[in-house]
């Protein structure tokens, strides 16, 4: 099958029906992929940096967060920098929240962790009022179609006071050989060995990700790309939406 045009397919790890076990086995498989690639460093730099212009508590909000693998590191990191983040998570998956808790409590790391659909189109239906400084999502944009990647990207502009990150996979054939040997190397998982490639080939292209953007009011949204075969999008609050 080609990458040049996106292949979206349905990956086990959103099947409600997932067995819990072979969905925890399967998170674990991730975690582990993600500590290898230190997928992690592209979304803590910028939230550093701004956490160090503020004397508040900077208040980050993760959408799809599973389970918590990311907010658990920016923590960790935060604490040894003595920066004040706040952090809380919102994912579908009831396994992953409860995962994710129990990460977090036995780590003695205070973040708050709730289940809520990211795709809701009013955000009040999870926050309410409440913004975020910043919110971002990982490895979540390729699950969704064209259409429901707009939704979500609003949501996030709506949400978010200061800044928007998204990080996830780019379509490209390295990147495929990546997630097929990479998977098997590092996770024991047949949903991480499924998923991996399909994700791939669901992923969105440097060109495509700027299209979105535009589409959801994101104007001077910037996109690069960084090792292995991964992007950054970046918007900030106040960005030239014209651009």
């Amino acid at each position: 099958m080609g990458l040049r045009s996106r292949h979206l397919r349905g990956e086990l790890m959103d099947d409600p029906a997932l067995n819990a076990e072979e969905h925890v086995q399967a998170l674990n498989g991730l975690r582990r992929i993600n500590t290898v690639t230190n997928s992690y460093s592209a979304l803590w730099k910028p939230i550093r940096d701004l956490a160090r212009q503020t004397s508040s508590p900077l208040r980050v909000l993760e959408l799809a967060c599973g389970s918590g693998d990311n907010l658990l590191t920016l923590k960790k990191r935060a604490l040894r920098e003595n920066l004040n983040l706040e952090l809380t998570g919102l994912d579908l998956s009831p396994t992953a929240i409860q995962t994710a808790k129990l990460r977090s409590s036995s780590a003695s790391l205070p973040i708050e962790f709730m289940t809520g659909d990211a795709l809701w189109t009013a955000p009040s239906q999870n926050f309410g009022d409440e913004r975020f400084d910043v919110v971002y999502c990982s490895l979540f944009l390729h699950h969704l179609s064209n259409d429901d990647a707009v939704r979500l990207l609003t949501t996030m502009k709506l949400l978010a006071r200061r800044l928007v990150l998204v990080s996830d996979l780019l379509r490209t054939t390295a990147g495929y050989l990546y997630a097929f040997i990479g998977t098997r190397l590092l996770s024991r998982s047949y949903v991480v060995h499924t998923d991996g490639p399909r994700s791939v080939e669901a992923a969105f292209s440097l060109k495509e990700v700027q299209q979105l953007s535009h589409r959801a009011g994101l104007g001077g949204a910037t996109v690069h790309r960084f090792w292995p075969e991964r992007y950054l999008l970046r918007w900030e609050s106040g960005q030239d939406e014209s651009c």
